[in-house]
């Protein structure tokens, strides 16, 4: 039970503390906590218990607790967003079931772990887990990762365009274009748009995948801009026909650089409580800063060649 003033954050401490009273009657002291090879260390050799963490961090750590307290037990559950080659997946293979999933069915390992999830956490080990048990203080050595032999399942979550009706176009050349514009203006948003509150509920997962999209998408999308703005058609009737698919774009790329400038807010905004993924987090920004730096560039190609075609499709 958590104390009767309900706490603003979960700390490591006082997850830990839950647990010990949990399974074992009284909470454990700060000392018994730094001795219990539970946590990870930060990268500067400290433990840090006053500080929050994350959802991942959380099962990491809960996985651990459980190990202690029965070697065989087993809750797993699987999560949308979390794949066979993610680090929190062989813990959630073992205490799966002790977190909510979010917006759906997923995990959201870079969320901050909060006050309800560790009430909905310890409500259902608590069922799970008879609290006749002990846990012992340093009995089995914790180890700082789980064996790929702990993974049961995993899944990816599809971040893929949705079909959309195709329209009609003249030749064989306008429909590389409307190819190109169809992908890029269906891109997903990079941050979900959905998210609210990135100061505690940042995705990363979410955004390292959305961004990898994106990324994608202009390689293709680049080559098509720049064949179609050095294009100098024969037949002037094809003019029309660019300066449309043209316009098509400049929209797009707008929308897109748009989309970039939200998440890079939110990337500032959000708050990381763990040295991995404040890690990515930094290279997450250098990458947007770079394709943003690719949208302003193509649109500015875009615009020039716009300029140099009248409303009538013939060039000026």
């Amino acid at each position: 039970m958590l104390p009767a003033s309900r706490p603003s954050q979960v700390s490591r401490m006082l997850l830990l503390e839950e647990a010990s009273r949990c399974w074992g009657g009284r909470p454990w002291t700060e000392a018994e906590a730094l001795q219990s090879g539970l946590l990870e260390p930060y990268a500067d050799g400290k433990i840090h218990l006053d500080w929050p963490m994350s959802r991942g961090v959380a099962a990491r750590v809960l996985a651990r607790v459980v190990r202690r307290l029965d070697p065989e037990a087993v809750f797993p559950q699987v999560f949308g967003d979390v794949t066979a080659s993610s680090t929190v997946a062989p813990a959630l293979c073992i205490v799966g079931q002790a977190f909510r999933p979010v917006a759906g069915d997923r995990f959201v390992p870079d969320q901050i772990f909060s006050v309800d999830d560790l009430q909905y956490a310890f409500a259902t080990l608590g069922r799970l887990i008879p609290a006749s048990l002990t846990l012992p203080l340093a009995a089995l050595p914790a180890p700082a990762t789980f064996s790929a032999d702990d993974l049961k399942a995993g899944r990816r979550f599809d971040l893929g365009f949705p079909e959309e009706p195709r329209g009609e176009v003249s030749s064989t050349f306008g429909q590389v274009l409307a190819s190109d514009v169809r992908r890029l203006g269906r891109l997903v948003p990079l941050v979900p748009a959905d998210q609210l509150a990135p100061q505690n509920q940042f995705d990363l997962e979410a955004a390292t995948a959305g961004l990898a999209e994106i990324e994608r998408v202009l390689d293709s999308f680049e080559l098509t801009i720049y064949d179609v703005t050095l294009a100098d058609p024969k037949d002037r009737g094809l003019e029309g026909e660019i300066r449309e698919f043209l316009s098509q774009m400049k929209e797009t790329l707008r929308n897109s650089g748009e989309k970039l400038r939200v998440s890079r807010r939110q990337l500032q905004a959000a708050l990381l409580v763990d040295p991995q993924s404040m890690e990515r987090t930094a290279e997450l920004r250098s990458r947007l800063e770079t394709a943003l730096f690719r949208l302003e560039s193509l649109s500015e190609r875009v615009e020039q060649r716009l300029t140099a075609i009248s409303p009538k499709g013939a060039c000026e």
